[in-house]
């Protein structure tokens, strides 16, 4: 719990997304955020790039889910689930369309 005393001594209300950078997953885009779960593009270790996912946490110093030890990390999602995720985040209105189309053509 030293974690979330030090986010709170930091007087960070909630972990943004951008700030969630494990040394296994580095994060090229958030495309999704509604404040309360994000949806990422980014490189997991030196492998392809993916999608990954996680809730932000709240003003009480979570620092949302998934997390290990204490850290927020990313749930990198299976790319079989990949496009069809892409494209059902074009329906959404609160989505950097800039960016999702970036990464549409880098998946393809």
């Amino acid at each position: 719990m030293r974690i979330i005393k030090k986010i709170n001594h930091l007087n960070i209300l909630k972990m943004k997304p951008e700030n969630v950078n494990p040394k296994n997953f580095k994060v090229h885009s958030v495309l999704y955020n509604n404040n309360s779960f994000s949806i990422a593009y980014g490189k997991w270790e030196e492998g392809e790039n993916c999608l990954a996912m996680r809730w932000d946490g709240d003003e009480n110093g979570d620092v949302g889910y998934p997390k290990t030890f204490g850290y927020p990390v990313w749930f990198i999602i299976h790319d079989d689930l990949k496009m069809n995720i892409l494209q059902s985040l074009l329906t959404l209105s609160n989505v950097d369309k800039e960016k999702l189309f970036n990464v549409l053509q880098d998946a393809l």
